[in-house]
């Protein structure tokens, strides 16, 4: 039988042999979890899903457009430009770097959202055990002890 290590009060479960994992998770490895029991658990432990991280403010992913090396080049020649009293040139080159800024922004937001639509039509499942049955339950319904 292994022994298990803790860090920092966690269990680490992959330390473990399977019997002493379900003996600490609170689960008959013959019957599985009641129903009961796997609802009180998906409420006391929430979802098994990643958290989302926040949404990028609209001003911050244009003002990362221009962490490129060609909207910085740009950028230099337009202020050359203002410099040597070429004010047409530059606010040409000022107004191409908002162009792609723009441009660039709206790919990543279309890229964006193209993955946000691939993730709700793939649905992952998993098999438990529950009640002594194997059931095909949502991923996102799997709790500690399945």
């Amino acid at each position: 039988m292994a022994t298990s290590t803790k860090t920092n009060d966690e269990t680490t479960w992959y330390d473990l042999s399977v019997d002493e994992a379900a003996t600490r998770a609170g689960v008959d490895i013959q019957q599985g979890l009641s129903q009961s029991e796997a609802a009180d658990r998906l409420d006391r432990f929430g979802p098994n899903e990643l958290a989302e991280a926040p949404k990028e403010p609209i001003w911050k992913a244009l003002l990362g457009q221009y962490a490129d090396f060609m909207q910085l080049l740009l950028l230099g020649a337009a202020v050359a430009s203002f410099v040597i009293d070429q004010v047409s040139t530059g606010v040409l080159l000022v107004a191409l770097t908002v162009l792609n800024a723009v441009l660039g922004y709206l790919q990543e937001a279309k890229a964006e959202a193209s993955v946000e639509a691939l993730k709700e039509m793939m649905e992952v499942s998993a098999r438990v055990l529950r009640d002594e049955t194997i059931q095909i339950i949502p991923a996102q319904n799997v709790v500690l002890g399945d």
